[in-house]
């Protein structure tokens, strides 16, 4: 059975029902879990008229997305925390959010990434998910 379990969470209502979901799950499974969250990249500089506008600086860009996550990941923590299951917390870097999903399993070694998809973006490749995939709709 799964042993270990990613719930990657933007801190979305979805991605909050579905951490609830997973920690219920984990608990019957005696399974730990690694909380994610994929900060996005500090964005490309805008130039207006040769010169460079920086609506805030990179270091304070970090820093609120650092704290952003932790936030949300601390949510996750607490639910795992009252149902006796062990969690981690894990941020990653990278505005491309499924490489950041898939490095974070690989990294930590899950054997199940739980998560919520949302339906209308995955509509076209439903015919392509296997069988053990569920779409949350």
């Amino acid at each position: 059975m799964f042993k270990h379990i990613l719930v990657p969470t933007d801190g979305s209502e979805f991605s909050m029902n579905t951490a609830r979901r997973v920690v219920s799950f984990a608990k019957e499974a005696g399974a730990r879990i690694t909380a994610f969250n994929a900060k996005p990249e500090y964005p490309m500089p805008m130039y207006v008229e040769g010169v460079r506008v920086d609506t805030i600086a990179e270091e304070q860009f970090s820093m609120l997305a650092e704290e952003k996550a932790q936030h949300i990941l601390g949510a996750v923590e607490r639910m795992c925390n009252e149902a006796g299951v062990e969690c981690t917390k894990l941020t990653k870097t990278n505005s491309v959010v499924y490489q950041a999903i898939i490095e974070a399993a690989t990294e930590c070694g899950c054997d199940l990434i739980f998560m919520v998809l949302s339906r209308a973006p995955m509509a076209p490749f439903e015919s392509r998910l296997n069988g053990a995939t569920e779409i949350a709709g």
